[in-house]
């Protein structure tokens, strides 16, 4: 909320100086969404898989870096394009489902989450996550100029009544009272 807060604050200043870069504004939106992505996704996979054997998932061209931080959570975590790529690798990675021990985990826990097939669908978190970071937070982090238009486009996809955060906090809200050990088993 803070980082949502500033940013706003941040566009207020703006609006009276035109001429002025919107990248910090930007910037503020999407360091909100990296913080609810540690927070609800990166820290509690990190603690699912804290006693796994992730030696082989840290060498991997594509999720080493999630592994790397799964694998010891004092590391400074992925940044939203290192997710986006890892998530890519798990809606996309057939083989790696059934090899991979920390997509293993990441599938565990997205099972114990009310609404995770946004979280695993192709057009769902992972195509939100590619348009923030390609058409915003890459853009605002270097050397592109950045203008009202963006910060309120960013505002949008971040916050707006289909936005990331919204979408995000109910996708890892826990299933209703029964442990995750439950939820693949039949009802009786």
């Amino acid at each position: 909320m803070r980082f949502i807060a500033t940013a706003a604050h941040v566009a207020l200043q703006l609006q009276s100086e035109p001429y002025l870069e919107w990248s910090p504004a930007v910037i503020g939106l999407c360091k909100a969404v990296e913080a609810e992505v540690v927070r609800r996704l990166l820290r509690p996979l990190a603690a699912r898989s804290a006693a796994d054997d992730l030696s082989t998932d840290k060498n991997d061209k594509d999720i080493g870096r999630m592994g790397a931080f799964c694998a010891d959570a004092t590391r400074k975590p992925p940044e939203l394009g290192g997710f986006a790529h890892f998530l890519q690798t798990v809606i996309h990675g057939k083989h790696r489902r059934e090899t991979s021990v920390l997509i293993g985990s990441f599938l565990k826990l997205a099972a114990e989450w009310t609404d995770s097939q946004w979280l695993l669908d192709s057009s769902g978190f992972h195509r939100a996550l590619v348009l923030l970071t390609s058409s915003f937070r890459n853009r605002a982090a270097h050397i592109d100029e950045l203008g009202r238009e963006d910060y309120v486009a960013c505002r949008e996809l971040v916050i707006g009544n289909e936005g990331i955060m919204w979408k995000l906090v109910v996708a890892t809200e826990q299933r209703s009272g029964r442990p995750s050990s439950q939820l693949f088993q039949k009802d009786q």
